[in-house]
Order: structure tokens, then C-alpha cells, then sequence
């Protein structure tokens, strides 16, 4: 139950800044406007249809991390600072302290950006980011000391949110001293060792959730050694990646997507697709599961397309299939507000399908292909958000 002082605050601040997703959800969806405008100007570049000037780092490298830990981020504090007090049951965090990770995180990227234009100085931006990625990470440990509904996936969160800020201060340190050796393993552990593991845990979690809110009676698929031999699997990939063994990654990535779809197997596939916003939550985890695959068989194919299908398949659709999800909880006009993210999700999994052709084309078509999958991508979540806008400043 909430504390009388709380709510009385919370009335006083901007309806944006009275519960954490709408501050979160806002900032982190336009960083990935950002990010994926930056990347759009870079295949346009290299494609020779325009020229900009050539950012100061490594433009591939830059773009990864930059989603990794400029976007996600977000919609992690977000969604957990807004759960996990329900699931734990206590009050829930304070505004003045998820503003504080917010603007901490917000003021860095701004930095950041400004490092990249004018010279800004790299380490301010990189103190005031970490700094933020701290205090959110105490404050989730202080919410799960306290015995949850289903603490492993709370803890399991907490454990790769943490993964998570090493890499980003490894990413840090590698852009401070030209390494690229150290980039590219910030970025093995920023895939591997935080993102996957943590779409796993979140959807292991919630969609048996919201599936049981249309199949009644349904007995929830959730195991824990699933939960245990998936996150093992990914982070063993990421560690043979660190250590320049991908030949041997077959075996963790087949291992990972037999734990996947065997989910896919057990959920109610045709008892929720009709509803649509569940429909995108397991088409997303589909994805997650098709990616694992395809990396498993990429040494016998020789098609390297789990890349893709993962970053933009699995956590693309997932990141907009739970955005909307808890968007559209609580707000009317939910079977409106459906039927129109449903149409930019088709145009999301259009991107998803380019992006994955572009690796299959000859070199013309290939850059085509792939500066469409980029625009589909930008108008999808660009309308996404001025869909979604008035709700979150109302």
C-alpha cells in the first residue's frame, strides 16, 4: 500500500514523471529514434546517396553499443522499477529516485552526443551514465531482498542488469583508449551476457502472465531449469565469443533453442492469437528461438543470419510488443490503440525480413534491401511513438 506522503507527491510532479515506464519509455524510445537515424545517415553514406561526416568511432561498433546500452537501458529500468515492487511487494521506488537515474542517464547520452559533435569530454558523459546504471542497479537489489512471487526471474533481471553495466564500462574504457579488441568484447558481453539473457527472463516471466489473463485455468509453462540452462547457454556463447572460440558455439546455441521452443510448444499458441498484442509478445520469442537455430546450423550453412534475426527479430519485437503492452494497460480505447501497433508491427517484421534478405542479395540489391529494413524499422517505432506520445504527457 502506498504511503499517503508518495501519493501526494506524485499528484504535484507532471504526469510523465509519476510512474517510471512513462519517464523511461519516453526517453529510451527516442534514443532509439536517435540511434537508428544515426545508423540509417551511415548506410546512406556508405550506399553514396549522401554524404556525412564519419563519426569518431567505429560506426558498426558505435551503433551496437549504442542500442545495447543507450536503448535498452531504458526500458529495463522502466518496466523492473514498475514491477518489481508489485511482484516483491513493496512500495513503489520513489520518484525522486528514478528521476535521478533517468536524468543520469539521459544528461550522459546528451554528453555523449555532444562528444561526438563538438569534443565534449568523454569521461563526464561516461561518470554521469555509469552513475546512473549504479543507482539503478542498487535500487533494484533492495527491492528483491525482500522474498517475491518469483524471485528468480527478479534476481535473475538484477544479476544481467549488472553484466550489463561492466560491459558498458568496458565499452567506456575501450572508446577512451582506441581498443578495439576491447569493444568488440564489450559488445559479446552487451549480446550474450546481458540482452539475451534478459529478453529471456522478462519473457519467461510476463507472457505466461498476460496469457493467463485470456486462457482461463491456464497452468503457467515457467520452469526453472529452463530459466537456468538458457541463461547458461547464452552466456557461454558470449563467453567463447570473448575468447575467439565460435566454433564450438554451436553446441550452447542448440542447447538455448531447445529450451525455447519447447516454450513455444507449451504455450497457447492458438488460444491467444487473436489477441494481438499477445500475438507480438510469442512472435517475438519465435524469433528469439529461430536466431538460436539459425546460429546453431550458421557452421554447416555458412549463412551468418542469427545475428539479425535476434537483434531486430527477438529484441526488436519483443521491446515493441511489451512497450505496448504496458502502454496500453492503462489507457481506453485499448482495441483502437491494438489495431494500430499491430499494423507497425507488420511493418516491423517487413524490416525483419529485409534485414535478413540483404545478407542473402548480391551487393546492389544487398544495400537496398538493408537501407529499407533500416526506414521500415524507423517508421515502425517512429509512429509507435507518436501513437503513444499524448499518453505519456497528458
Amino acid at each position: 500500500m502506498r504511503a499517503p506522503r508518495q501519493e501526494t507527491t506524485e499528484r504535484r510532479l507532471p504526469y510523465l514523471a509519476q510512474v517510471p515506464f512513462r519517464t523511461f519509455f519516453l526517453i529510451g524510445v527516442l534514443q532509439l529514434l536517435n540511434v537508428v537515424a544515426l545508423w540509417l545517415t551511415e548506410l546512406g553514406t556508405r550506399a553514396g546517396f549522401w554524404h556525412a561526416p564519419a563519426p569518431p568511432w567505429p560506426p558498426g561498433a558505435l551503433h551496437a553499443a549504442s542500442l545495447l546500452y543507450g536503448v535498452f537501458p531504458f526500458f529495463v529500468f522502466g518496466f523492473t522499477f514498475n514491477a518489481f515492487p508489485k511482484w516483491h511487494g513493496r512500495n513503489p521506488v520513489a520518484p525522486g529516485l528514478f528521476l535521478a537515474v533517468a536524468l543520469l542517464l539521459g544528461t550522459g547520452w546528451l554528453l555523449f552526443y555532444a562528444t561526438m559533435l563538438f569534443g565534449a569530454p568523454l569521461e563526464a558523459a561516461f561518470a554521469l551514465m555509469l552513475g546512473g546504471w549504479l543507482l539503478g542497479c542498487l535500487t533494484l537489489i533492495e527491492i528483491v531482498r525482500r522474498p517475491g512471487i518469483t524471485p528468480w526471474h527478479t534476481r535473475g533481471v538484477m544479476a544481467v542488469v549488472a553484466m550489463g553495466g561492466v560491459g558498458f564500462a568496458m565499452f567506456g574504457h575501450a572508446l577512451a583508449g582506441g581498443d578495439g579488441a576491447l569493444m568488440q568484447a564489450s559488445i559479446g558481453i552487451g549480446v550474450w551476457c546481458y540482452a539475451a539473457p534478459l529478453f529471456f527472463i522478462a519473457a519467461q516471466r510476463v507472457i505466461p502472465m498476460f496469457d493467463g489473463f485470456v486462457v482461463p485455468r491456464l497452468e503457467p509453462y515457467q520452469p526453472v531449469s529452463g530459466l537456468l540452462l538458457a541463461c547458461a547457454s547464452l552466456v557461454t556463447h558470449g563467453i567463447l565469443q570473448i575468447g575467439g572460440l565460435m566454433q564450438w558455439r554451436a553446441a550452447p546455441d542448440a542447447v538455448a533453442a531447445l529450451v525455447l521452443w519447447l516454450h513455444v510448444a507449451r504455450w497457447p499458441l492458438r488460444a491467444i492469437w487473436s489477441q494481438r498484442v499477445l500475438a507480438m509478445l510469442h512472435s517475438g520469442f519465435i524469433w528469439f528461438a529461430i536466431s538460436l537455430t539459425l546460429s546453431a546450423l550458421a557452421g554447416f550453412t555458412g549463412l551468418a543470419l542469427g545475428g539479425h534475426a535476434l537483434y531486430l527479430g527477438a529484441f526488436g519485437s519483443l521491446l515493441f510488443a511489451m512497450a505496448t503492452r504496458v502502454t496500453q494497460g492503462r489507457v481506453e480505447n485499448k482495441e483502437r490503440i491494438e489495431a494500430h501497433a499491430w499494423r507497425l508491427f507488420l511493418v516491423l517484421q517487413s524490416a525483419v525480413i529485409l534485414r535478413l534478405a540483404a545478407d542473402l542479395l548480391t551487393v546492389e540489391a544487398a544495400t537496398l534491401s538493408h537501407l529499407a529494413a533500416a526506414g521500415l524499422f524507423l517508421i515502425a517505432f517512429g509512429a509507435w511513438a507518436a501513437l503513444n506520445l499524448h499518453r505519456y504527457l497528458r
